[in-house]
């Protein structure tokens, strides 16, 4: 069974409050490997992490299994209910439903969309800010053009700590 999760993780730094947000996706290994991102497993469980870095150039790009984010969901698998102090991964995530009601097509569309930003982003940069136009900001367009409705997103993009950029929206051609 596949599940989708809005996902966040504290910085990789314990004094700094802020949220990474990316996707994460459980429950299908074959999916992902469809378009070259290799799944990975943990106690029994397989998923994959969707999401958008800062590069070297100020930019938005597009970064699957992220080394910190798939640390942070291990750590959350290896200890439920349990928080590392140092670094403080800090995983959080909140289920978010698929709007066709088939969470394969959900999740491969997601992967769909996801590649299409990255090769769009390529040719038409997207600066990366701190306060819109980042990691929440990609994640929520990305639902968004997926089709999950507003007041879903709404909820989904809340987490503890500080998000900034997760009811904004970068251009939807982008994902297109």
């Amino acid at each position: 069974m596949i599940i989708v999760y809005w996902s966040a993780r504290n910085v990789q730094h314990y004094l700094n409050p802020g949220n990474h947000h990316f996707v994460l996706v459980t429950g299908n290994s074959e999916l992902c490997m469809e378009y070259n991102i290799a799944p990975r497993t943990h106690n029994g469980m397989t998923f994959f992490t969707l999401a958008a870095f800062k590069d070297d150039a100020g930019n938005m790009v597009f970064g699957p299994n992220d080394s910190f984010d798939v640390r942070s969901v291990r750590e959350r698998l290896d200890n439920p209910g349990w928080y590392a102090p140092e670094p403080n991964w800090d995983f959080q995530g909140h289920e978010v439903n698929s709007p066709n009601g088939c969470s394969h097509l959900f999740a491969k569309r997601l992967l769909t969309l996801s590649a299409n930003f990255d090769k769009n982003s390529q040719t038409t940069p997207i600066p990366f800010k701190s306060g819109d136009r980042n990691c929440a900001t990609w994640v929520n367009t990305l639902f968004k053009v997926a089709g999950v409705p507003y007041s879903e997103r709404l909820t989904a993009g809340e987490f503890s700590g500080i998000d900034m950029g997760e009811e904004e929206y970068i251009p939807e051609k982008m994902f297109k």
